[in-house]
């Protein structure tokens, strides 16, 4: 039997736990806020009700939309929930009619997003101790 999988709309606060655990978890859950968080569009995955990833777009500008802070919990990961999540994603940028995505990724994550049509662009760059990489992704 399958897991009931559904990806909808969440408030910040509610991603805010799994941004904690995956992403910074020496962090407190209000030090993994975002500048403009409240203006963001927030998705949420969850299996069978529980929560157990989400990521975030902002707009950029009218052709461009950043994403911001994509985790899934560890324990559901490699199950493709991720990539369940990142095409909703994709989906809702598409929906704000950006034309490209952009965002830091961990370089530890660039293949993940590779296989899903992302380019890298640029160098890796340092973020407090952690490399990262610019990548974007026509849509």
């Amino acid at each position: 039997m399958s897991a009931f999988i559904t990806v909808r709309s969440l408030c910040v606060d509610a991603c805010l736990p799994i941004r904690q655990r995956v992403l910074w978890p020496k962090h407190t859950q209000e030090q993994c806020r975002v500048p403009d968080d409240d203006h963001g569009t927030h998705l949420g995955l969850y299996v069978e009700g529980e929560l157990v990833g989400c990521g975030s777009l902002f707009t950029l500008n009218d052709q461009e939309i950043r994403l911001r802070k994509f985790a899934v919990l560890p324990e559901h990961q490699g199950q493709g929930l991720g990539s369940r999540l990142f095409n909703a994603l994709i989906s809702t940028a598409r929906a704000h009619n950006a034309t490209r995505l952009v965002f830091d990724a961990r370089t530890s994550a660039t293949d993940f997003y590779q296989k899903r049509g992302c380019q890298t662009v640029g160098d890796v760059f340092d973020k407090n101790g952690v490399p990262f990489i610019r990548m974007q992704r026509p849509l």
